[in-house]
This record gives structure tokens, sequence and C-alpha cells, in this order.
């Protein structure tokens, strides 16, 4: 029987290991004439039930309990940390402005927050907080995930920025995404990146009394102070922006 078999009976291609080829390898796994793991140790026997680092599949990974917090790259499993109060607080303000600002001026574009899975590749699925795809680009849109959207946004976690910062700016680069906003609470910066030729450039590092501006979205701006005070608990209210010139 297969691994989700056992679980909840929806997947049916992840094999087993031998428990058999275990026992071998772990001798200490017999104990008092019982096979199985020892006292103490993982149940391994469950553990091997699942796909090895490297071999996840797509299949694989929308398999999962929809409670788990994961993404795939690469065929690895990275587990996301939980999302603080503050760091909700930036999503529901900038999902606020960003959805108020194209239903205004890109009608048919859809904006949509984590976790909904983007994917970048061959068992590679990212779950960024903030993605957007434009009225053009909606057979991009597919029930369970989405194909590399116009515009996404993260906002740093403490636990894993190396994967904002470093990683997820290779992997959307390669992908073909126009436009990155990387919103780091440690350095009270918005860094919005613009897509040239499969790699990144700096369209602008903005900090605390800036405004910063899409390249893709004409006439969309954040001020950057407006998004700390969003982490605490007086929150501003989202208000969309506005061409030049235009009075709303």
């Amino acid at each position: 029987m297969t691994t989700k078999a056992r679980l909840n009976g929806r997947l049916s291609s992840i094999r087993p290991a031998r428990t058999s080829a275990y026992l071998v390898a772990n001798p200490k796994a017999r104990r008092n004439g019982k096979s199985g793991s020892a006292l103490g140790e993982p149940v391994w026997e469950i553990a091997r039930l699942f796909p090895a680092q490297g071999e996840w599949t797509e299949e694989h990974y929308f398999s999962l309990p929809d409670n788990t917090r994961v993404e795939l790259v690469e065929g690895r499993l990275e587990w996301l940390p939980m999302p603080t109060t503050s760091h909700q607080r930036i999503l529901a303000f900038l999902y606020g402005l960003l959805l108020a600002f194209v239903n205004r001026h890109y009608p048919g574009a859809e904006v949509l927050f984590a976790s909904l899975p983007i994917r970048l590749g061959p068992k590679t699925l990212r779950e960024p907080d903030i993605l957007l795809v434009l009225p053009e680009h909606r057979d991009r849109i597919h029930e369970q995930y989405w194909d590399p959207p116009d515009l996404v946004m993260e906002i740093v976690s403490a636990k894993n920025r190396a994967a904002d910062i470093r990683d997820k700016r290779h992997e959307y680069a390669q992908a073909g995404i126009p436009e990155y906003w990387i919103v780091d609470p440690q350095t009270k910066t918005a860094t919005v990146l613009t897509l040239a030729d499969k790699s990144y450039r700096v369209h602008g590092e903005y900090k605390s009394g800036e405004t910063a501006e899409s390249v893709l979205l004409s006439g969309f701006r954040v001020d950057v102070d407006d998004i700390w005070r969003a982490a605490g608990s007086a929150a501003p209210t989202a208000r969309p922006s506005q061409h030049k010139g235009e009075k709303i």
C-alpha cells in the first residue's frame, strides 16, 4: 500500500521502501524479538514510506495534507516558517492596496495571497505572499496552482531570509516573472526588482520616508512608512494609488 493510501487514501505513486532491507541495515531495530524502530528513535518505517529528498514530484506535493506548510524546490521539500502577526498585517495591507489599484486601473487582473503555489519549473513550486496576473495572462491561472505570474511580493521572514532574498530572487527571475518586491521588516526596506535577461536589476531600494513604486504597474506606489505602521497595532487604511495628476 502506498504512503497516502495508508494515510488518507489519496496518493498512489509513493512506493514504500522494503522493511526487510531497513532491518538488515539497522540491526538495532530488532529488540526483544520484535521488528521496528527502537525506543527513542524516529519511526523509520513511516519515514521510509515517503520519497527521499530530491525525489518528490508535483503529484506527491499536491497530495500532502492541506495544512502542511512546505514548498517544493527541485524535488526537495522546504518547510515554511509560521507567519507572525506583524507579517500577516503587512500582507493584508499590501494585498488590499494592490487589489484596490488593479480593480481601478487593470480590470481583469487578479491578485491573490499565500498559500497558493506557483509552478516555476519541473518539481518546483513556491508560495509567494502576494501574486498578481495581468488580464492578458489569465490562462496562467489554474485551480491548484498558477503558472509564473506577472508580479510577486515576499515579506521576509526572520527564519527564512536566505530563501526570500537570495534563492527566490534567482528562481523567480529564471521563471520569467517581470517584477519582484522584497519587503524586509528587519532592514525596514522595500526593494523592487525588475527582470532583465533572466536576472533582476534593482529598480529601487526604498526606506523610511520614501515611496516604493512599480515599473510593471504604472502609478502603483506604496509609502514605505505605511508598511511599518501596518505591522503595528494601528494599521493604516489601504488606499488606492493614483496616476500622476489623477484625483481620487
